[in-house]
Formats: structure tokens, sequence, C-alpha cells
């Protein structure tokens, strides 16, 4: 009776193995990002090679990069249709008006990427006194991944900040 329910388990086992096929695995990531000096990297365990997050909390900063399947190449169209769409999206998740202040072709590796310059008010629970929010965020195509970088200064210091952005993108290491 006992090897009678293992061979039954085996074989539903084997069933639904055969039914749901496991999922494809996920390419290795064809980037590989740097830090600044000093700041501290907060990415969790599970995301690293797809995700990273760090932050220099005493001048805060943030720095976002996440790699995604697919790419497009970074034309002027590109340029106007991500930088429309990126306004949708914040005005549809929180109401509030995303400012494009710059967007042009950036130079990460040898690769033509897209460079944007956001602009976004406080939160409505914000303290009166805090700055609107500015990113620079980059759009880096790759083969058959892109990658967005996202840092973000309080608009009042950005551009004290925007040198050392710039260098830390050119920094990024893309595999082809």
């Amino acid at each position: 009776m006992k090897n009678a329910i293992i061979l039954f388990t085996l074989l539903v086992a084997a069933h639904a193995v055969a039914k749901h096929p496991p999922a494809p695995k996920t390419p290795p990531s064809r980037f590989k990002f740097k830090l600044p000096e000093g700041w501290v990297d907060k990415t969790p365990a599970a995301a690293k090679g797809v995700y990273v997050m760090a932050f220099d909390e005493n001048d805060h900063l943030a720095f976002q990069a996440k790699v995604a399947p697919g790419s497009e190449p970074v034309t002027q169209e590109f340029l106007e249709k991500y930088a429309s769409e990126s306004q949708k999206a914040v005005k549809r998740i929180t109401g509030a008006e995303l400012k494009v202040i710059k967007k042009d072709g950036f130079d990460v590796d040898g690769t033509i990427s897209a460079r944007f310059i956001f602009e976004t008010p406080p939160p409505a629970d914000a303290a009166p006194e805090t700055p609107p929010a500015r990113q620079l965020q980059y759009y880096v195509p790759a083969g058959d991944q892109h990658a967005i970088l996202t840092f973000t200064a309080p608009a009042d210091s950005f551009d004290k900040w925007q040198p050392l952005f710039d260098k830390t993108a050119r920094a990024t290491v893309i595999r082809k």
C-alpha cells in the first residue's frame, strides 16, 4: 500500500510537471552597474543581477537600475514617445504632473542611449518646505534587453550632482 501511494504521488507530480513545464529561465543580465563611492547598496538579495537600489542618505540621493527584456533603438521619435508615456504614467499613478526638462541622446559603453531629466512636485503629504524631486533617467538598449537607470535628487541641489550621475551611467558595462 505504501509503495502504491508513493507511485501515485510520483505519477501525479509527473503529470503536473508535464502539464506545467517550468518557466523559461531568465537570461543573465547584459548589464553591470557601478555605484558611486560611499553610496549604500540596498538591493534585495533576490533581485541582484536585474535590479539595483542604492542611496546616499546624507545628500538625499537615490539610484535605481532595472534590467528588463526587449529593447528599442533610441531615436528622436523614441525620446518623444518615452517622455510622453512617462508623463501619462505618473499622472495616472500619482495624479501629479511630471515635467520633462530635457531629453537627449547619451553614450553608455558605446551604445546610443536616451537621457531624460524629469521633475515632480513633492507628495501632497510632504512638509511645506520640501523641494520638488528631479530625476535623471537613462534608457540603455542592449540586444534583447534594456536597462533603466534612475538617479533622484532634490531639485535645488540636482545640478551639483548631475556630473556624478552621468559619470556613473557611463561606467555601466554592457555585455554584448
